[in-house]
């Protein structure tokens, strides 16, 4: 049996949290959710400085959140900087990483808003 193999043989492990989940928390159905698409066109309009901030974070800190999230994978970051024209499904994996996050992240920061402050992000 070859190192794949033997790997694959182990399953999944329970004990593996999800990257973006809430930790294994349930959540909050009452909580106000927003959309990822919502979710990515308010932050993207933000680091644009089209806005002020989206949901409650400046364009720095969500610029810093979002290249904290970069750093796991700077070699992707670097192929995209220098032949993103050659390599174009690194591109679209590196944008739905972000935007994954940037929905987690968004859904988290409206749990811990005040509701009429949140009603603005929906």
């Amino acid at each position: 049996m070859n190192a794949r193999q033997s790997f694959e043989s182990w399953g999944d492990d329970p004990s593996r949290l999800s990257t973006y989940g809430d930790m294994g928390d349930e959540s909050d159905a009452d909580a106000p959710s927003v959309t990822q698409e919502r979710a990515v066109a308010l932050v993207v309009a933000c680091l644009g400085n089209e806005t002020a901030g989206a949901f409650g974070q400046s364009a720095r800190i969500w610029g810093e959140c979002l290249l904290d999230q970069l750093a796991d994978n700077q070699a992707a970051v670097a192929l995209v900087l220098l032949a993103g024209a050659t390599t174009p499904s690194v591109g679209r994996f590196l944008a739905k990483n972000l935007e994954s996050f940037i929905h987690a992240e968004a859904n988290r920061l409206l749990a811990d808003m005040d509701p009429d402050e949140a009603e603005a992000y929906l």
